[in-house]
């Protein structure tokens, strides 16, 4: 399984105000990716690529991943 993630991947529209937190975008994001195969079974969701992916800093992000990790993803 790859490390990183790839560039080839389009990063989803970064989020707007009233969208909500940013954790909560990047959890969507990051389940969105999980859903349509961006990310295989297996692979490793480094903070670092996600948060350049998502053009988001990497607080947010590990939150997103607190998230699916509580959900069991």
């Amino acid at each position: 399984m790859p490390s990183t993630i790839r560039t080839k991947r389009q990063a989803p529209a970064r989020a707007k105000a009233a969208a909500g937190p940013r954790g909560d975008f990047a959890y969507a994001a990051m389940l969105r990716g999980i859903a349509d195969g961006t990310f295989k079974p297996g692979e490793r969701m480094r903070d670092v690529a996600i948060s350049k992916w998502l053009g988001i800093s990497r607080k947010p992000v590990r939150e997103g991943l607190r998230r699916l990790e509580a959900d069991g993803l």
